[in-house]
């Protein structure tokens, strides 16, 4: 977590006095806050809604943060949030486009998945990003140790076997 300022001032277009300065705080793995946390940056967001300071938070986390702010202790919070944003898990077009993107990125070809395997990670990460990224990392690692220039079903299923993935 860290704090970072910016000057209203600095941008040629912006004509606001001098003193304006918005605060930003992200907050990353919101979800493990514990809920009194959650009801001390309402009241953080409360002192801060007088004209001398602005304030801005940035909740980032996993869903289960959205069922936590569901509880009625947290409807005053929830009532000062302006922007929701959820991604959802990926398609299956998604995954296997967001797969290649990654291999493309690193200089490598995109034909290095087979397309059963890609729809295949997609089904055990449920198209979920970070689980789509860990296995198909292991699957790279396994094939790299194995000598293996492509990810085939079989490196697939012994790399879940091996790293206990699912």
């Amino acid at each position: 977590m860290f704090t970072t300022h910016f000057k209203m001032t600095d941008h040629p277009f912006n004509k606001t006095k001098s003193k304006d300065i918005t605060t930003i705080l992200l907050i990353d793995e919101a979800q493990l806050l514990a809920s009194e946390a959650l009801i001390d940056l309402r009241l953080l967001i409360s002192s801060a809604i007088d004209d001398s300071s602005r304030l801005k938070i940035v909740l980032i986390g996993h869903s289960t943060i959205k069922k936590e702010l569901t509880r009625s202790c947290h409807s005053a919070l929830v009532q000062r949030m302006t922007v929701h944003y959820h991604i959802p898990p990926l398609t299956i077009s998604q995954t296997n486009q967001y797969i290649d993107f990654h291999m493309r990125r690193v200089g490598s070809s995109d034909k290095v998945f087979e397309t059963e395997v890609k729809n295949d990670i997609h089904e055990y990460a449920r198209g979920i990003p970070r689980l789509i990224n860990n296995l198909a990392t292991a699957c790279l690692l396994n094939a790299a140790a194995n000598n293996s220039q492509k990810i085939t079903t079989a490196i697939l299923l012994k790399t879940i076997d091996e790293f206990n993935i699912f």
